[in-house]
């Protein structure tokens, strides 16, 4: 076995993780929301972790020790490289990144209340974590691959970093249940409040930037924006907002757990975790107008609706 210290994106594997043969056991060393993930050939090689001993999670930063009893594959995300017959295992982690979003009031809604659903009114939150991207296909995909879930269709349009669409919400409280099991901890959709308190990110303007769309500032209509992406753009093509969260204007639609209430009446408060009352989705899309690509613009689909246009970002609560 090579001896020495291994490291692959954020986590660092001391000594090298080399099967051989006999017993390997790494040390993995990661910052904390970062999970180390293996799954094996054959069950015998790998038993550490999680329920069916396929997810070794650091939950903080610290050690997680992984164990090969005897020569086999190590099937790690992304690949698995095989060179005369030492298996290099690679790390892969499947938990968005997430940012923490403090407590605090904000004004919601639009002054101008241009749909007449925007009333301006005051909201306090929690704090919480909100993954600083959408969610993309590389990371809907593991899940949808593990679970034996409908895989999206890409339109063509490419996988990987781009924002995972034709989900509706019921794939997206799936995924985010699927997650929470898999690291003990609490994902779900973000309410409609708590959503565009993240977007807003402490300021008062139709967009984060100010009142204007202004060129390449976001992904949207190519007529409006002046973006390169004629429809989904990877994430992260474009500036953050304040607090560090990307394309909460433009991109995908992103669905929230709030069943829309045209009055807000409280329901942009609240998780309604069922039913069949449609659902809020924020941010406008790749084929938004100046009208829709706003951080107050409000929008409702059915639950079990699919889009090409739509996708969804997590809330961790606690944080």
């Amino acid at each position: 076995m090579a001896q020495g210290t291994q490291t692959i994106g954020a986590i660092s594997f001391t000594p090298s993780t080399l099967v051989t043969g006999g017993t390997t056991t790494a040390s993995a060393t990661a910052t904390s929301g970062l999970s180390v993930i293996f799954s094996s050939t054959t069950p015998a090689i790998c038993t550490t972790g999680g329920t069916d001993g396929s997810v070794v999670t650091a939950v903080a930063a610290g050690n997680c020790t992984v164990a090969a009893s005897q020569v086999g594959d190590l099937n790690w995300k992304p690949a698995t490289q095989v060179t005369q017959g030492i298996t290099i295992a690679q790390s892969y982690s499947f938990e968005p990144e997430m940012l923490s979003i403090p407590a605090g009031s904000f004004r919601m809604g639009s002054a101008s209340n241009v749909n007449g659903n925007e009333r301006p009114h005051q909201v306090t939150v929690a704090a919480f974590g909100i993954s600083k991207f959408e969610i993309t296909f590389d990371e809907y995909d593991y899940f949808a691959n593990a679970t034996s879930r409908r895989m999206p269709n890409d339109q063509g349009w490419g996988r990987g970093s781009r924002p995972v669409v034709d989900v509706n919400w019921n794939d997206a409280t799936a995924y985010a249940q699927w997650l929470s099991t898999q690291t003990g901890r609490s994902y779900r959709l973000p309410t409609e409040a708590e959503w565009e308190y993240a977007a807003r990110a402490g300021t008062t303007r139709e967009h984060w930037w100010g009142d204007s769309l202004e060129s390449n500032r976001a992904n949207c209509d190519n007529g409006y924006c002046g973006d390169a992406w004629q429809y989904t753009a990877p994430v992260g093509s474009f500036a953050a907002n304040p607090w560090g969260l990307y394309d909460t204007v433009g991109n995908v639609w992103e669905w929230t757990c709030s069943a829309y209430d045209s009055s807000y009446s409280g329901g942009e408060k609240v998780c309604q975790t069922t039913g069949d009352a449609d659902r809020v989705i924020r941010g406008g899309s790749w084929g938004s107008g100046a009208s829709n690509a706003r951080v107050a613009l409000r929008d409702s689909y059915a639950p079990g609706s699919r889009g090409s246009n739509v996708g969804f970002r997590l809330v961790r609560t606690p944080f």
